[in-house]
């Protein structure tokens, strides 16, 4: 697996929330992520993803989108 025991204390949404100064977003599956990432990208800008498990997914979709 890709992270230890899951713990119910600390989920994503809690930690957008904790990020300050920062335009972080939450979005709660991979293709609302490619949709938020797609609209407000612009040409030429560099799209940073990070994550565990398989968010290497977004990636490759995005990768493949005019």
């Amino acid at each position: 697996p890709a992270r230890e025991a899951y713990d119910a204390t600390i989920s994503s949404e809690m930690l957008v929330e904790k990020i300050k100064n920062t335009k972080a977003q939450y979005e709660d599956s991979y293709q609302s992520a490619v949709d938020a990432v797609t609209y407000k990208a612009k040409k030429d800008d560099l799209i940073l993803v990070m994550g565990a498990g398989s968010v290497t997914k977004i990636s490759e979709v995005l990768v493949k989108r005019d």
